[in-house]
């Protein structure tokens, strides 16, 4: 099986911010800031989410820091959202389940996901793997604020206590008008998540005050069809936790169903896996994408739905 991917850049000028300015000092650490010398494993973790990975895990090497922020003009601002990945390589010996682990300096500021994810069972010797993540600023934020980052390496879902550490600094800039649209209800003659009950209020309580942002999307060519998955992020500006239902279209093509949590006042990464879209598109084809919440026990009329145009790369 073979692909190609890109992200499609979100069209209407999308804010930035400043800089991409990044960085620090650690194996492959960019250059431009600072972190100690002979300093190792992740800053700014709950020592409760780390784990001894053995001696191993200083042979390990993280380089190739990349910053791919949704808007498409290489800067952060405050309420706009980024992708960084980072490469973890073994030396002479294996490691096991092995991961990367990012972690930030400010409570404001939400990675997910927000432990390391292992994909494999092992590294192998002179073997690499990435970490990615996406994190969003707050709106809140203030511009000038300097957002520390570290990646460091992990395994299974803690970071390790011990190895390399690449850190790097982000500066946010003011918040810019977003490119998307937000609007309550689902569109017009879709499906809905659930269906009706005879205390809807209740059911549906708190659900519009789960909102979306900074849209992405991502195209992929597999065999004779393109593909196209969609990332955002879900804010639960609610007291109380939800899980809902989130679904979408690219075009006239449907998504499937998925339930992510969102826990009261924080925020989350949510989205949809790949839509068929048929024989690959053209390069610059723009695409019209809507996504909307629900809840599975109702049809609730209070969810919240984003609506924004991709380019295909």
């Amino acid at each position: 099986m073979s692909g190609e991917g890109g992200s499609g850049a979100v069209t209407g000028g999308e804010g930035g911010g400043s800089g991409v300015g990044v960085a620090g000092e650690g194996a492959g650490g960019a250059a431009g800031g600072t972190a100690g010398v002979g300093e190792t494993g992740c800053a700014f973790v709950d020592p409760a989410l780390t784990e001894d990975c053995g001696e191993v895990v200083h042979t390990l090497l993280l380089s190739q820091l990349r910053l791919d922020d949704y808007g498409g003009d290489g800067r952060v601002s405050a309420g706009e959202s980024m992708r960084v990945s980072v490469t973890l390589a073994s030396d002479d010996q294996s490691f096991s389940y092995p991961a990367v682990g990012l972690s930030d300096d400010n409570p404001l500021v939400t990675i997910a996901p927000a432990l390391p994810d292992t994909h494999l069972y092992a590294l192998t010797p002179h073997q690499q793997t990435d970490g990615t993540f996406d994190f969003l600023v707050d709106p809140s934020v203030a511009p000038g604020t300097v957002v520390q980052f570290t990646a460091c390496p992990g395994r299974l879902s803690r970071f390790c206590q011990g190895g390399p550490r690449l850190s790097f600094a982000l500066t946010v800039q003011p918040r810019l008008p977003p490119t998307w649209t937000t609007t309550p209800g689902r569109p017009a003659g879709s499906t809905s998540c659930g269906v009706g009950t005879s205390n809807i209020d209740r059911v549906c309580a708190g659900l519009d005050k789960v909102t979306w942002s900074n849209p992405r999307a991502t195209f992929f060519v597999i065999g004779p069809s393109m593909y196209v998955s969609v990332t955002a992020w879900l804010t639960n500006a609610d007291a109380r936790d939800h899980t809902v239902c989130v679904k979408g279209t690219a075009g006239d093509k449907a998504s499937t169903s998925w339930y992510p949590s969102v826990a009261a006042g924080k925020s989350t990464a949510a989205g949809f896996g790949g839509i068929d879209l048929g024989p690959p598109l053209p390069s610059g084809t723009t695409v019209h994408f809507t996504a909307w919440t629900g809840l599975s026990e109702a049809d609730c009329p209070n969810g919240s739905r984003i609506d924004f145009d991709a380019t295909v790369p």
